[in-house]
């Protein structure tokens, strides 16, 4: 699911992408980002992580899902280990 990463020296970025969702636009998903199971606030497709900033260190996930069913929902977990 995240389809893009970048990296510079002051920034981490990730594209969240779905995939087999049924939606005629990509303003029909809903995303929610998580660092360590809170909820970030930021409801785009993209998470931008400032550096270097060790508080950015440990677990996160994005969730899509489609606003127009609740059958349509995709979870990714990853993990960062900034030093």
């Amino acid at each position: 699911m995240i389809r893009q990463f970048s990296s510079t020296k002051k920034q981490l970025k990730f594209k969240a992408i779905p995939y087999n969702f049924t939606v005629s636009s990509q303003d029909l998903l809903n995303f929610s980002w998580y660092h360590n199971n809170k909820k970030i606030d930021n409801d785009s497709d993209v998470l931008e992580i400032k550096l270097p900033d060790t508080e950015t260190s440990g677990g996160f996930s994005v969730t899509i899902r489609n606003s127009k069913t609740s059958l349509e929902k995709a979870s990714y977990n990853f993990q960062i280990n900034i030093k």
